[in-house]
């Protein structure tokens, strides 16, 4: 922490600044020290000269005495002057001040000026001119921080939101550089000083776990903490850092530098989590982009010929342009000529230059991270520190690089952005390439040394072997931030595009997992043309499920794979698709599962994250069917409920094992099971089931499992620790488990007031429109087309209300939507299990409304009862038997009781 500790002034002169009053008595002391031999001689002197007679002791006491008068009256000074502190602190602003202000003058005499720099960490070295709206958020935040000291303990967050080169650091570094300057602000700085801290989540070195075990232990409490780059974390890293120190907060205030959530956030969830906390937890600001026409120089003709030099793009970005503003507003200091040395670097004229190989050096170390480390310059090219030092320090003097706000002098800005255009001049000529290329062995080499895989895969992909590269994927993709990840290694193939077709897996993966679906097909499909593999053809099948039709040779060769992910991923999908289509084969799926778990250690062992998922698919998937299936019978999941190989691995190796465990093996076997039998079966559970299902993992009593509102509210209960869990790592599922948690609770209504209901199928709905899926869609339909029915068929409604009318002509309308969207889903086979539900529910609507007669009803439910027998569907002849016991004359109620505990299993 305290290598993150902003500091105003070089370490020598900050030591002496902090540590003054000690350092000032300690001088004192030694003064004393060194002249007490010479005190000691002047009181013998004046003894002998004045005859008078005392003992050597006595002299002694004398010297000793006359010496500890001076750290005696110091140390009286001192306690009179109890303000040293605040005096110090205030000395420190007017030197800082006037430090700063004599740095970036012109006009000062050069070694005064020199002196100022080497006193004071000038954060950056143009002129300083921030833009209103930097100015203006800046003013706001610390008039907000000085309107509650630190002892009040007052917690706030700052979120300071922007695009790419909209100027968030740079307010951030105006705000360090007002809070000293400032004299408003004093109060402020005096119990902020050195206790500010500044960490950049995107830089090379940086160690999410340590900051998360650094602030839960509290060595940030009561320090003002600013986290730049958070859009460079993962997408799981994001969500921990709202959780675990956003809505945690013990500092004393936070500031939070992004862009927007969409911007690098790939799931619905995760960016409506960060959105919600942003508008719920402190305070927002938007920084517009900075444009070039911002500036007046813009339009100057001498600014055009400046830029004609670098050879622009015809659509180079704003952030190039503005940098080139930043360097032709230092022109004229430019005594070094440097700016000539740049535009030659990047017309790459002198292939033998010095200053060209350095350049090139801190463009590839900056290229990924927007920063670099001084260290990692001299593994790269072996100059001599203090040369590299030189360098630098001209590149600071003409805004090229700019400072880090740290104590340390080894970390400096450069924007991946302006690393990448100097970068994309300079790798199309055959010098620079292969200079290039030797600087990313070299960082690949120390990347893969230091640990860090996402650097080190991408210096990999332009050089290695493309088998090297997919293994280093394979490690990263666990937990990366998909977009940026998916931009970097498209930028790279950019520059080299006969390397591309070696990463269509890659950029497949990355589009599937950002939501780019269409484009995650193309390379999929280019994919399998070159390779024919079964990885391709099944990562085709996960998109589209027609596609396990057309290939049936590869589906072959994968169940004839000495690789058992192959076999396995091959049987998970057969099985899968007849799921899809309405074929509930859990027996089958049982023995995939069996032999899957013994094999386990083999499929991880080749394929670490793909066999991981296949694991948990499977794991998960048999739970599903079996709930399908409406086997009812419990001991049937003892094999995975109890404490199997297979679920110790995936509860080892998956942190949302628990969160889609409860929801599976808990909430639905409650809503599911236990309840559906005893509403239609009315029977319970044996004592053994609720032994090794419940008795450790709910609050449930045994003899409550025959009270059917006592198992609703406990599979609430579990529903919601299951979407907690889900929503702490911001996963979408937690939204899947909301529409089971309806799809229960919708059994405790009592009167007509469904309005929290209404509410969620608006919310499921805005949710797969935003997803663009169909079938989650479809499952929005199905939920509203329950609840009308559970409407229409409440006791609170009265058959000649106002309202009833209007509800059947809803419910019908809403069963020719429901049957739309589910052909939508299934244009091709059609889902036999959607299908005959549909049917079920339209039979039941036709005859409360009394549009079928009794002996038409009986017909039709006699017909579904075949239908169900034929295709295995269980729970739905426990439905229809329930039917016959009533002599196929249900009264309204015993309607009500089909349509509300017949549960919506989704596939």
């Amino acid at each position: 922490m305290k290598k993150s500790k902003v500091v105003y002034f070089k370490s020598t002169i900050n030591f002496v600044l902090n540590h003054s009053r000690v350092i000032i008595g300690l001088i004192i002391l030694a003064v004393s020290i060194i002249l007490s031999p010479r005190i000691y001689a002047k009181v013998r002197y004046i003894c002998i000269s004045n005859n008078i007679t005392i003992s050597v002791f006595y002299q002694q006491v004398i010297t000793t005495a006359i010496s500890a008068i001076i750290p005696i009256i110091y140390a009286g000074i001192t306690q009179i002057y109890k303000n040293w502190s605040h005096n110090i602190k205030a000395f420190k602003r007017i030197l800082y001040r006037r430090c700063l202000k004599y740095s970036k003058s012109e006009k000062i005499w050069w070694p005064l000026k020199k002196i100022s720099m080497l006193l004071i960490h000038v954060f950056y070295y143009q002129k300083r001119a921030p833009l209103d709206q930097q100015q203006l958020i800046v003013n706001e935040i610390l008039n907000e921080l000085n309107l509650h000291p630190v002892i009040e303990s007052n917690k706030r967050v700052f979120w300071i939101q922007g695009s790419p080169y909209s100027g968030k650091t740079t307010a951030v570094l105006n705000l360090f550089i007002d809070l000293i300057s400032k004299k408003e602000y004093s109060d402020l700085f005096e119990q902020l000083d050195g206790k500010i801290i500044y960490i950049d989540l995107g830089r090379d070195d940086f160690k999410f776990s340590k900051l998360i075990d650094d602030y839960i232990v509290g060595k940030f409490e009561n320090h003002f903490l600013v986290l730049d780059n958070l859009h460079k974390t993962s997408n799981a890293e994001s969500v921990n850092i709202i959780k675990q120190i956003v809505l945690d907060i013990h500092a004393y205030a936070i500031i939070i530098l992004l862009r927007r959530p969409e911007d690098f956030l790939c799931d619905s969830e995760r960016i409506m989590l960060l959105k919600t906390t942003m508008q719920s937890v402190g305070a927002t600001y938007n920084l517009q982009q900075i444009l070039p026409t911002d500036f007046s120089v813009y339009k100057d003709n001498a600014f055009n010929s400046f830029c004609s030099q670098f050879n622009l793009f015809n659509n180079v970005e704003n952030a190039v342009i503005i940098h080139l503003l930043s360097l032709y507003a230092r022109k004229r200091i430019d005594k070094c000529h440097l700016l000539d040395e740049i535009q030659a670097f990047v017309l790459g004229d002198d292939v033998s230059n010095e200053e060209h190989k350095k350049l090139m050096v801190i463009v590839a170390v900056s290229l990924f991270t927007g920063s670099f480390n001084f260290q990692v310059l001299q593994i790269c090219e072996d100059i001599p520190a203090h040369n590299w030092r030189m360098f630098i320090q001209k590149l600071l003097d003409i805004g090229f690089l700019v400072n880090y706000p740290h104590s340390s002098h080894n970390y400096y800005y450069f924007h991946e952005a302006l690393a990448k255009f100097y970068f994309e001049k300079n790798y199309v000529r055959p010098f620079y390439k292969s200079q290039y290329l030797k600087y990313f062995k070299r960082l690949l080499e120390y990347y893969s040394a230091s640990h860090n895989m996402v650097l080190t895969y991408l210096y990999s992909v332009l050089q290695n072997e493309p088998s090297d590269c997919s293994e280093l994927f394979d490690q990263i993709v666990v937990n990366a931030n998909f977009i940026n990840l998916y931009h970097e290694l498209d930028f790279l193939l950019c520059q080299d595009e006969e390397k591309r077709p070696e990463h269509y897996r890659e950029l497949g993966i990355l589009c599937d997992r950002i939501g780019e679906l269409k484009e995650a097909k193309e390379y999929y499909m280019k994919y399998f043309k070159k390779t024919e593999s079964p990885d391709a053809f099944y990562k085709l099948v996960q998109i589209d499920h027609d596609y396990l039709a057309k290939y049936p040779h590869i589906e072959k060769k994968a169940k004839e794979s000495p690789d058992y992910y192959y076999r396995f991923l091959a049987k998970y999908w057969e099985m899968h698709v007849k799921m899809h289509d309405g074929v509930f084969d859990f027996q089958g799926f049982r023995d995939i599962v069996l032999k899957s778990q013994a094999q386990c250690e083999q499929i991880l062992y080749k394929h670490p994250y793909d066999g991981i998922h296949l694991l948990r698919r499977l794991y998960f998937d048999c739970f599903r069917i079996y709930y399908l299936n409406g086997n009812l019978n419990p001991s049937e999941l003892e094999f995975i409920i109890n404490n199997s190989r297979l679920k110790q691995k995936l509860a080892a190796e998956l942190d949302e094992f628990d969160a889609y465990y409860i929801k599976f093996a808990l909430g639905q076997f409650l809503a599911q099971d236990i309840l559906f039998a005893l509403a239609f079966l009315e029977k319970g559970i044996a004592r053994n089931v609720y032994d090794a299902f419940l008795a450790n993992n709910t609050s449930l009593a045994y003899e409550d499992t025959y009270n059917a509102e006592a198992i609703i509210k406990e599979a609430i209960v579990q529903y919601k620790k299951s979407i907690e869990k889900f929503k702490r790592i911001g996963d979408k599922t937690a939204i899947f488990v909301r529409y089971h948690l309806y799809n229960v609770k919708i059994c405790l209504v009592k009167d007509d007031n469904f309005s929290e209901y209404e509410q969620f199928y608006e919310e499921y709905m805005g949710f797969a429109t935003r997803e663009n899926d169909i079938e989650y869609q479809s499952y929005a339909e199905l939920f509203k087309l329950k609840l009308l029915l559970v409407k229409i068929s409440s006791p609170a409604i009265i058959c000649n209300a106002p309202n009833y009318d209007d509800l059947i002509i809803q419910t019908k309308k809403k069963i020719a939507i429901t049957r739309k969207y589910q052909e939508l889903c299934n244009t091709k086979n059609g889902n036999s299990y959607a299908e005959f539900r549909l049917n079920l529910y339209e039979t039941l609507f036709n005859f409360l409304i009394q549009n079928i007669k009794c002996a038409k009803f009986k017909e039709r439910i006699l017909s579904l009862r075949k239908t169900a027998i034929l295709l295995n569907y269980r729970r739905e002849q426990y439905i229809i038997n329930y039917i016959e016991k009533y002599k196929f004359n249900p009264n309204r109620e015993q309607i009500r009781i089909i349509v509300t505990y017949y549960p919506i299993v989704t596939q």
